[in-house]
């Protein structure tokens, strides 16, 4: 922390259980491990109803929950652009770099180019991006053999995309 010039670094992270099961308790646990650090996060226990009103996006560190989505373009962009749609960059960051490799991804035709676009907007996210992912989420879900599905289900929400009564079947 003395390198980097941040020693007694104390920040407050807000946070309750509406983003996820068990978010306070993850705050605790991570400002518990920065400690380790000389980092000191007081963790401030936020009341659930109107969380997403009050301190989602306004506060400047504060628990939320991502899920996967259906394309490397689409993640990047709601998580990440400054053309974020409906204000989902919730850190507010904003990386020129970040965003010209974003637009030319979008247009590029050849797969490799794309692809290296899109890893090239990842690092920029690693090394610059406003978030702090301290735990990912690994989906899994149960049926019954008397449950079908397709072949493929998507990986990137709860119960195939939270479309399993549109897409599952029971077997006679």
């Amino acid at each position: 922390m003395n390198v980097a010039g941040a020693e007694g670094l104390a920040t407050t992270l807000h946070a309750s259980n509406t983003p996820f099961t068990g978010a306070v308790d993850v705050a605790q646990l991570f400002s518990e491990h920065a400690a380790a650090a000389g980092i000191n996060i007081t963790v401030s226990r936020e009341p659930e109803d109107g969380y997403w009103s009050n301190i989602w996006g306004k506060k400047p560190f504060f628990a939320s929950r991502w899920s996967g989505r259906a394309t490397e373009d689409l993640m990047l962009l709601l998580g990440y652009s400054k053309e974020a749609l409906g204000g989902y960059n919730a850190t507010n960051w904003d990386n020129d770099a970040f965003n010209v490799a974003l637009t030319a991804a979008r247009s590029e035709k050849d797969d490799a180019k794309r692809r290296a676009l899109y890893a090239e907007c990842q690092s920029i996210v690693a090394e610059d991006g406003g978030l702090i992912a301290p735990v990912w989420a690994d989906f899994l879900d149960a049926k019954s053999s008397k449950v079908s599905t397709p072949d493929a289900i998507s990986g990137d929400w709860d119960l195939d995309g939270n479309r399993c009564a549109e897409r599952w079947w029971f077997n006679a």
